[in-house]
């Protein structure tokens, strides 16, 4: 008898919970699409009256920066880019926009937080925030919009850590959150991000561990210190690093990521000999300028027949090291793509190599504060795309005219001699 009297209240109830679901469900549409977004005029500051024609006249998927779905007057999409609008905070309201897919509020001056209640956009596959004042956390809510492929949060002022909950976004392709306060580890739920494709954290203050197996990585001028962990890069493409605190050896390990196009490692306090990298085919950008990395002679020849083996190389910068020793014949083997070629700022000396004239595609070539002791090659002065070229010379203003014959068509040359400085533009 007690059982039957619990499931009459049961049956009693089940119809009243059922009405409520369903109620609340069906509360979102279009017109509630268009109460959001009225309500979402009234709360900022529109200098341009980019929002003039937000009113209740006309159809809501007309109005300037909104698109619909087909057919239920939906909003799909909402952009408004670079409008000047400013508020104190993002209104939450645009979280019963339930079928939004794309929401891009960049270059604006939206303050304060990103809403917790963004969570209950499901269906976003695009949040673009970038430049504004957003300040706070990043919501961990964030990460209950399975869809999303893009985040764009870059130059705010966020702070805290990346939410380790971001690492079950399986769809996610980019995440820039660069020129932020944040802190912290990349949190190694990341390394489940098997789509993420532009990873861009350059200027905050991230710890060099990474977890990542993907194409971009960009930590440029952070406060990164500790070792390289390149044994994971080897599916990366591209690495941007400078402008840190990075003060280890390059490990060996850093010749197996193959995939590599562009590696900046330049600006930190790398220690050791130059690495050997002919490994990476692809490689078009290597620059490792402003550390403290040395060689000698015979280590030049092993850097320099390694490098022959990249064969797409366009920019080679080894400026303002230790590098000593001579350099071998072998550098006329580098890539004939070879644009600049920066080696000034070193203790380089020797015979200055010949075979220059095979680079055509040769635009700068800084080797001063160095002690080489021959005349540079005249083949230079064959050089169609040259524009650039600096060196420190001992000798007479003589000399100095005879190279302005060889290199006549140059935009710039910059000649350091004992008694004289000359410069022509």
């Amino acid at each position: 008898m007690e059982h039957l009297h619990i499931l009459m209240i049961l049956l009693l109830y089940f119809p009243i919970v059922l009405y409520c679901s369903t109620n609340k469900v069906g509360a979102l549409d279009s017109n509630t699409d268009r109460e959001a977004l009225l309500h979402f005029k009234n709360m900022v500051y529109d200098p341009r009256k980019a929002l003039s024609g937000w009113n209740s006249s006309s159809s809501h998927c007309t109005w300037f920066g909104v698109s619909c779905t087909n057919g239920d007057n939906r909003v799909s999409s909402l952009s408004l880019a670079g409008l000047g609008l400013s508020a104190t905070a993002i209104p939450s309201q645009l979280s019963n926009l339930s079928t939004l897919t794309v929401l891009n509020l960049s270059h604006n001056l939206f303050y304060g937080q990103i809403p917790e209640e963004f969570s209950q956009l499901t269906l976003l596959q695009s949040i673009i925030l970038g430049t504004n004042s957003i300040n706070g956390t990043i919501p961990v809510g964030l990460s209950q919009c399975y869809g999303l492929r893009v985040i764009h949060l870059e130059n705010n002022q966020l702070t805290g850590n990346l939410p380790s909950e971001l690492g079950n976004l399986s769809r996610l392709e980019v995440l820039d959150v660069s020129m932020n306060n944040l802190t912290s580890i990349i949190p190694p739920t990341f390394g489940n991000l098997t789509s993420l494709s532009f990873l861009a954290l350059a200027r905050n203050q991230q710890d060099p561990k990474f977890y990542l197996q993907h194409v971009f990585i960009g930590l440029t001028d952070n406060d990164l210190s500790g070792e390289l962990q390149t044994d994971i890069w080897t599916s990366l493409q591209q690495i941007f690093l400078a402008n840190n605190k990075l003060d280890s050896f390059i490990p060996g390990s850093l010749s197996n990521a193959s995939q590599i196009q562009q590696l900046d490692l330049s600006s930190n306090n790398l220690q050791g000999t130059l690495p050997l990298l002919g490994n990476m085919k692809n490689l078009v950008k290597l620059n490792l300028g402003v550390n403290n990395l040395f060689s000698t002679t015979e280590l030049n020849l092993q850097v320099m027949n390694s490098l022959s083996n990249c064969t797409q190389l366009e920019y080679l910068m080894l400026n303002s090291n230790r590098l000593a020793g001579e350099l071998p014949s072998s550098v006329a083997n580098l890539s004939t793509n070879l644009k600049e070629f920066c080696l000034d700022d070193n203790f380089l000396s020797g015979r200055f190599p010949q075979g220059f004239e095979r680079f055509q595609n040769l635009m700068a070539l800084p080797i001063h504060k160095n002690s080489f002791t021959s005349e540079i090659p005249s083949s230079i002065g064959k050089l169609r795309n040259f524009r650039y070229l600096r060196r420190k010379e001992t000798g007479s203003l003589d000399q100095f005219r005879k190279y302005l014959v060889i290199l006549q068509d140059y935009i710039f040359l910059h000649w350091d001699i004992t008694s004289s400085l000359v410069e022509f533009q």
